[in-house]
C-alpha cells in the first residue's frame, strides 16, 4: 500500500509536494487550488502502464481514464523545460514483500518496512518526446536515495553481451550512496566473511593453475608460494626460455594484488570502490516507466579478472543486490497501480432496464456504469450492500429483477435494479427516487467488494444529504478494516464526512494514523499541500486553514 507521494512540477504543483498518505486521506482545499490534480497523476501511471500500446511509451497522457492534453499541458506553468516528477514510498507488508527480496537482506541485519521509487522524466523539443532522466532508489525512510540509476546511451552498449530490443530503455547505476543505513548494517555484518571469501577465491584460482600438485601444505603458505611462483616465471620470461609463462605471471600477480587487497586491512573504503566496479555491470531493463527485469552482463565478456574475481568475493558474502531491490520495489508498484480503480465525480443516470454485458470485470468503472453486472452476477455482494444501505437508513432495499424470454420461458439478458420501500412495500425504480442513491451506490459496491486495493473517489458526497455523507464515514472506517484492508483517498468538500471520522477517532474505532487530512492551498507560486494532524480525541492539532469550513458561522454573524 502507499504510504506517501509526491509531486514535482505537475500542474499546479512546483513541489516538491508530499502527500502522506493512510488508509483513509482526504483532500480539501478551495475549487481550481488542484486537489483532483493529484489523483490524476495516479491516474496517468495507471493508464500508461494499463492503455500504452507500445512498451517504451513512457506517459500516456490521453487514455479512457484521464486526458491531460501533452507535457506541455500537464507541466508546471507549462514551462516544458522543467523536470516531471513522482515519488512513492510503499509500505512492505508480509503478503506484499516480493519473493526476490529472498537472502537480499538477511531477518538479523535490517528490516525494510518501506520501499520508494522516484522517476523523473523531461521533455526533448527537438523529437517532442518525453525522455526518461532517472530512477532513484529508496530503503525505509532514509530522505536520500540508496543508489540512482539513469537511462544507458544506445550507442554505447556492446550487443554481443546482451541484446538490446528497439523498445527498451535500460538503466544503468549512476551514484551509489554508501552512507546509506542499509550499507553500514551491511559491512559491520560481513566484512569478515569478505576478507575469508578472498582467501578462498585465491586458493581456488591458484589450484586451478595446477602448479601443486606435488607440494603437500600450501595453503598454508600460499603468500609465499605465489611469491615464489610470481619470481619463477619473470626468471623464465627473462631468459627467454618459455614465452607462454606470461599469461601464468599474469594471473599469478592478480591473484597476489587479490591478496595483498583483501588480507591486508581492508576497509569499508576499499569496499566502496570494488563494490562500485561490481555494481557498475547491473543493468534494468524499463517497460514505460518501471523496471521489468534485470539483464545480468556476462562478466567474463564484459570485465577483466579483477572484476570476475571481486563478483566471486562477493556473490557469497549476501551483497545488497541493488538492482533487484529496485525490481522488487518496482513490481510492487506496478502492483498497487494495476488494482488501483476510479470513481470519478459523476457517477452515471440510472436506467430502468439493464443489457447484462458479458462483461466480467471486477470494477464499477470511473463513471460507475457496472455497478449493475456486479450485482446481477454477485447475490452475497447485494446482500452485504442492503446490509449497509440499512445502516445508512435509506428505508430501502435493493433488488435485481430478472426477465424472462416468452417464447423460450428462459431467463433474458435483460434485468433491473429495483428498489422496495421498507414501510410501504412499493416497488420502484432507482429512476423514480432521489439521484443521490444512484451516485452513491457505486462507492458502496467497489469499497465493499475491493480487498487489499487503493480507491481514489473525486467527490463523495455530491447529490447526497448531509447525514448519508456523515454514514460514508462509517462506511471508509469499515473497509479499511479486515478482511477487506482497502485504502482510500478521496477528493472531497464535506465536512459532514470529516466529522464523522473525528468522531470514531474519538470513540476510538479509528486511530489519529488511520486518516490523513490533506489542505491544498494556492499561492502566489502555486499549490502547496498542508498536512492537518488529528490527536487522540479527533481535534486538528494543526490549524484548519481560515477555519474549519468557518462559512456558515461567517453568514450568520458577520
Amino acid at each position: 500500500m502507499l504510504r506517501e507521494y509526491q509531486l514535482t512540477n505537475f500542474k499546479a504543483f512546483p513541489g516538491p509536494e508530499t502527500i502522506p498518505i493512510r488508509p483513509i486521506t482526504l483532500i480539501y482545499g478551495p475549487n481550481s487550488s488542484g486537489k483532483s490534480s493529484i489523483l490524476q497523476s495516479l491516474i496517468l501511471l495507471k493508464q500508461t502502464l494499463q492503455e500504452a500500446e507500445n512498451p517504451e511509451t513512457l506517459l500516456l497522457p490521453k487514455g479512457n481514464l484521464v486526458n491531460l492534453g501533452s507535457y506541455r499541458e500537464f507541466i508546471h506553468r507549462h514551462d516544458v523545460s522543467k523536470a516531471f516528477s513522482f515519488k512513492v514510498l510503499l509500505e512492505v507488508g508480509k503478503q506484499e514483500t516480493p519473493k526476490s527480496f529472498g537472502n537480499l537482506v538477511s531477518d538479523n541485519m535490517m528490516q525494510i518496512s518501506f520501499l520508494g521509487l522516484r522517476v523523473t522524466f523531461s521533455y526533448n523539443q527537438e523529437t517532442s518526446n518525453i525522455v526518461f532522466s532517472s530512477l532513484d532508489l529508496f530503503v525505509n525512510n532514509d530522505s536520500y536515495p540508496v543508489a540512482i540509476y539513469k537511462p544507458e546511451r544506445r550507442e554505447s552498449l556492446d550487443l554481443d553481451i546482451a541484446p538490446v530490443s528497439s523498445l527498451e530503455t535500460r538503466l544503468k547505476h549512476d551514484w551509489i550512496n554508501y552512507d546509506h543505513s542499509l550499507w553500514q548494517l551491511w559491512w559491520n555484518k560481513y566484512n569478515w566473511w569478505v576478507s575469508l571469501r578472498a582467501e578462498e577465491v585465491v586458493k581456488k584460482n591458484f589450484k586451478a593453475l595446477k602448479l601443486n600438485r606435488n607440494n603437500q601444505g600450501w595453503e598454508t603458505r600460499l603468500p609465499q608460494e605465489l611469491s615464489k611462483w610470481q619470481q619463477y616465471f619473470k626468471n623464465e620470461i627473462e631468459n627467454n626460455v618459455q614465452k607462454y609463462f606470461e599469461k601464468d605471471l599474469v594471473e599469478v600477480e592478480s591473484l597476489i594484488k587479490l591478496w595483498d587487497r583483501f588480507k591486508n586491512n581492508y576497509t569499508f573504503e576499499r569496499a566502496k570502490e570494488d563494490l562500485t566496479n561490481l555494481i557498475k555491470e547491473q543493468i534494468l531493463s524499463c517497460k514505460s516507466f518501471l523496471p521489468i527485469k534485470f539483464i545480468a552482463q556476462n562478466i567474463e565478456q564484459a570485465a577483466g579478472a579483477e572484476i570476475r574475481n571481486f563478483s566471486d568475493i562477493y556473490e557469497q558474502c549476501n551483497i545488497l543486490n541493488l538492482t533487484q531491490i529496485a525490481l522488487s520495489a518496482s513490481e510492487m508498484f506496478r502492483h498497487c497501480l494495476e488494482s488501483l480503480i476510479y470513481i470519478g465525480p459523476l457517477r452515471e443516470y440510472p436506467e430502468r432496464l439493464y443489457v447484462l454485458s458479458g462483461n466480467s470485470s471486477q470494477q464499477v468503472g470511473k463513471s460507475g456504469k457496472m455497478v449493475s453486472d456486479i450485482l446481477f452476477r454477485n447475490p452475497e455482494l447485494l446482500k452485504q450492500v442492503n446490509e449497509q444501505l440499512e445502516r445508512f437508513g435509506l428505508g430501502y432495499e435493493l433488488k435485481v429483477a430478472s426477465y424472462t424470454n416468452k417464447e423460450t420461458s428462459e431467463l433474458s439478458d435483460v434485468f433491473a435494479l429495483r428498489l422496495v420501500d421498507k414501510y410501504t412495500g412499493v416497488n420502484v425504480s432507482l429512476l423514480d427516487v432521489g439521484f443521490g442513491i444512484s451516485q452513491v451506490l457505486p462507492i458502496v459496491v467497489q469499497s465493499m467488494l475491493s480487498r487489499n486495493t487503493t480507491l481514489l473517489i473525486e467527490q463523495p458526497e455530491i447529490h447526497i444529504h448531509p447525514r448519508l455523507q456523515a454514514e460514508l464515514g462509517s462506511l471508509l472506517a469499515e473497509c479499511i478494516k479486515s478482511p477487506l484492508n482497502n485504502q482510500f483517498i478521496i477528493e472531497t468538500h464535506s465536512e459532514h464526512l470529516m466529522l464523522r471520522l473525528q468522531k470514531l477517532i474519538r470513540k476510538g474505532e479509528l486511530n489519529p494514523d488511520d486518516v490523513s487530512v490533506i489542505y491544498v492551498d494556492r499561492g502566489l507560486e502555486g499549490s502547496k499541500c498542508l498536512h492537518l494532524r488529528l490527536d487522540e480525541e479527533g481535534d486538528f492539532i494543526d490549524e484548519w486553514p481560515g477555519g474549519f469550513f468557518e462559512e456558515d458561522f461567517n453568514e450568520i454573524f458577520q
